[in-house]
């Protein structure tokens, strides 16, 4: 009987430790968690990146959208993106890209002059929860 009730004893505290924890993080897992982009979120995301272009005088189109699977849970969202507009203009635009607030990174950025008119192309990649 008293190895039953150290072990009841024992799953008590466990449990009571964990949910300790879990009142302890909570703050922190919803701050995470906002940073995954959900399904529902995507065209929002895509509509504010060809907003911000514009904000700043840059013309940004979308030039492919992929999904690559990252585990059971997350995937990671490609966006594929040319930029036009002045030197200034441009690099203010990835700047500001590189800072969303989202779980992203910018790659194969690559800028070419054209004159005054600068071209861009480069790869945004979000992490977002998969579809469940």
């Amino acid at each position: 009987k008293s190895l039953a009730l150290a072990q009841a004893q024992s799953r008590q505290e466990t449990v009571k430790s964990l949910l300790e924890t879990l009142d302890e993080t909570k703050e922190d897992r919803a701050s995470l968690l906002a940073r995954i982009v959900k399904e529902d979120e995507v065209i929002d995301l895509l509509s504010r990146i060809v907003s911000l272009g514009r904000e700043e005088r840059v013309t940004l189109t979308t030039d492919a959208l992929t999904v690559e699977p990252l585990n059971e849970i997350f995937e990671t969202l490609v966006i594929k993106l040319s930029a036009e507009g002045s030197y200034a203009a441009v690099v203010r635009t990835l700047t500001l890209l590189e800072q969303l607030p989202y779980q992203s990174t910018m790659h194969n950025v690559l800028l070419v002059s054209e004159g005054e008119i600068w071209k861009g192309t480069f790869e945004l990649r979000v992490t977002k929860a998969k579809k469940i």
